[in-house]
């Protein structure tokens, strides 16, 4: 698998971690609550990352309009987390 399918699957996985800890959020309480929120806060950093990455991949490999969805993808994401 190439680097770019990995950064891919990487992404794939940190954003459905980060749907299910949002999801799981709606129904905690105490002190789950904010066990949950600091391990969503964790989340959402690797993901950044992880968007980030795969963006500039995207950038080296002349895909800008894919790279340009991703950067926007981060910033909605930065800006709701």
């Amino acid at each position: 698998m190439s680097d770019t399918a990995n950064l891919f699957e990487d992404l794939s996985m940190l954003q459905q971690a980060y749907a299910y800890y949002t999801e799981a959020l709606t129904f905690a309480q105490g002190g789950e609550y904010q066990t949950l929120t600091e391990e969503r806060r964790a989340c959402t950093a690797r993901l950044l990352t992880a968007q980030q990455n795969q963006s500039s991949a995207q950038l080296a490999a002349g895909e800008n309009k894919s790279a340009i969805e991703g950067l926007r993808s981060t910033l909605n994401l930065e800006i709701t987390a």
